[in-house]
């Protein structure tokens, strides 16, 4: 048994954050980027699957119907926001929707199985 729904997501966390290192095949560097103030907007496709026992939701897939806006800083950890640089912002912004938000767009699916959970989690009453 399962279920679906239709989701307006409006994400705006302005105080989370997250690094990614990129790797170049022609560069030895490694450089870093901390992403912060994200804000993602769209509708989203969510299925979901109904289990017996803890955490009672087993496997949780999801699409977006269209691509979702997007925006965030980036920058060069101890840098400037790398965003607000003419062409360089732009560029990044265009790879990180061209690749990361478009394999989450339909027909594409992002899909999950919450019973593959951390070792340390308890169930909550």
């Amino acid at each position: 048994p399962g279920a679906a729904a239709f989701v307006e997501l409006e994400l705006d966390t302005p105080d989370a954050h997250c690094e990614l290192e990129f790797r170049f095949a022609n560069l030895a560097s490694r450089p870093r980027l901390r992403l912060s103030r994200p804000r993602l907007r769209g509708t989203l496709r969510l299925h979901w699957e109904w289990i017996r026992e803890y955490p009672y939701i087993g496997r949780v897939r999801y699409t977006f119907l269209q691509p979702p806006s997007f925006d965030a800083g980036l920058e060069p950890l101890g840098g400037v926001d790398v965003t607000q640089l003419p062409a360089v912002g732009p560029f990044i912004f265009d790879l990180v929707r061209g690749n990361l938000l478009s394999s989450c767009v339909a027909p594409s699916w992002v899909e999950t199985d919450l019973r593959l959970k951390s070792p340390h989690q308890t169930p909550t009453p």
